[in-house]
C-alpha cells in the first residue's frame, strides 16, 4: 500500500467514525460505552498518525533549515554587491543633483539681476518723462522674476527606479498637517493662490461672506478691491 492510499485509508476511517460519533445518543451504559469507545478509536488513530508522520515533519524541518542556510549563503554576496552599487550610484545621484542646484542657483541669481536692472531702468525713464508716481509705483512693486527652466535635466542610470507621489485621500493628508503628524511643506503666495482656486475657496467666500474664519480656521473672507 502506498504512502498516499495509506492516508486515504485514515481519511475515510474519520468520516465513517464521524457518522457514527454524530448519531450516537448517550441514554444508557450501553451507549455510554460506545461514546467511550468512539472516544478510545479517535485517540488511537491520532497516536498512529503522530508516529507515522512525525519522522518526517522533522526530516522536513531539518531540510528546511539546511536550504535555508544554503539560500542564504549564496544570496549573501549578491545582496552585498546590490547594495554596494546602490550606494555608490545614490552618492552619484546626490552629486549630480548638488550641481545641477547650484546651477540653478546662479541661473536665478542672473535673472533676478536682469529683472532688478529692467525695473530700475523703466523707473528711470518714467522718472526722466516726468512720470514721477508711475516710477514710484515700479520701484515699490514686487520685482517679477521670469520663470527658469531646468538648466538640466538630471541623468537616469538605466533601470533607476522614479518615484513620484499620489494622493490617495486628501483629508488623511490634511488631517495629518493640522494635528502635526506630518509636516506640512511651506508654500509661497502663489501656491496658496492656486490651492484657494483647487479648493474652491472663492466660492465659499462668497456664500459666507465675512464668516468664512469661523467655518474654515486659517482662512479669511475678503472683498474684492477692498482688502482683507
Amino acid at each position: 500500500m502506498s504512502e498516499e492510499q495509506a492516508l486515504g485509508k485514515y481519511e475515510e476511517m474519520a468520516l465513517v467514525l464521524k457518522a457514527k460519533a454524530d448519531a450516537l445518543t448517550v441514554t444508557d451504559i450501553d451507549s455510554a460505552n460506545v461514546a467511550t469507545s468512539i472516544e478510545k478509536t479517535a485517540k488511537d488513530n491520532v497516536k498512529m498518525l503522530n508516529e507515522h508522520m512525525d519522522e518526517q515533519i522533522k526530516d522536513a524541518h531539518a531540510k528546511h533549515k539546511k536550504l535555508t542556510v544554503l539560500r542564504d549563503r549564496l544570496t549573501s554576496p549578491f545582496k552585498a554587491i546590490s547594495q554596494d552599487a546602490r550606494r555608490k550610484y545614490n552618492a552619484w545621484a546626490e552629486e549630480e543633483q548638488r550641481k545641477a542646484e547650484e546651477e540653478q542657483r546662479k541661473l536665478d541669481a542672473e535673472a533676478r539681476k536682469q529683472a532688478e536692472d529692467l525695473r530700475l531702468k523703466e523707473a528711470e525713464t518714467l522718472e526722466q518723462s516726468g512720470k514721477t508716481e508711475q516710477a514710484s509705483a515700479i520701484l515699490e512693486s514686487p520685482v517679477v522674476i521670469p520663470q527658469q527652466a531646468p538648466v538640466r535635466e538630471m541623468p537616469k542610470a538605466k533601470g533607476a527606479v522614479t518615484w513620484y507621489a499620489k494622493i490617495n485621500n486628501a483629508q488623511e493628508l490634511f488631517k495629518a498637517w493640522g494635528n502635526g503628524t506630518a509636516a506640512m511643506p511651506e508654500l509661497s503666495d502663489k501656491q496658496l493662490e492656486s490651492l484657494v482656486t483647487v479648493l474652491k475657496l472663492n466660492d465659499l467666500a462668497r456664500a459666507l461672506k465675512g464668516n468664512l474664519s469661523k467655518v474654515l480656521p486659517g482662512v479669511e473672507g475678503c472683498k474684492k478691491n477692498a482688502g482683507c
